[in-house]
């Protein structure tokens, strides 16, 4: 549990501006944290309902839909390419398709610089 508070803290307030951010960013570090260790589907969809089901309870505003059908909620320090660790920003991908692009430009500079080069395939349930 202290994993989802900690990635929670990473971000800050202008990379995360209002409820329905945070909101997302909950719903992320809980899916990093709990849903990313689930091994079958049915369990996965079953913490996916629950999470839902307990933005309702509090009424947050979010449905099933808006939480996991309409959107990849995914957050990261990484979108911006040559920035210094200390200057990062924990913030929202807006583009799933940016971002495979930009992780396979991350691939591109680790093969130019090391010699032993990777040969991967990003597809989103590994972003």
């Amino acid at each position: 549990l202290s994993k989802v508070f900690q990635g929670t803290l990473m971000a800050v307030p202008s990379t995360c501006p209002n409820k329905d951010t945070m909101l997302r960013l909950w719903v992320h570090e809980a899916c990093r944290v709990f849903h990313d260790r689930l091994i079958n589907g049915e369990d996965k969809e079953y913490f996916k309902r629950m999470l839902a089901e307990l933005v309702n309870k509090h009424g947050l505003g979010a449905s099933y839909d808006d939480l996991f059908v309409t959107r990849t909620i995914v957050f990261g320090d990484f979108l911006r390419m040559g920035i210094e660790r200390e200057e990062r920003k924990y913030e929202e991908v807006s583009d799933t398709g940016k971002l495979v692009a930009l992780l396979e430009d991350y691939l591109d500079e680790y093969n130019l610089a090391s010699t032993n080069t990777l040969n991967l395939v990003f597809f989103l349930d590994a972003v």
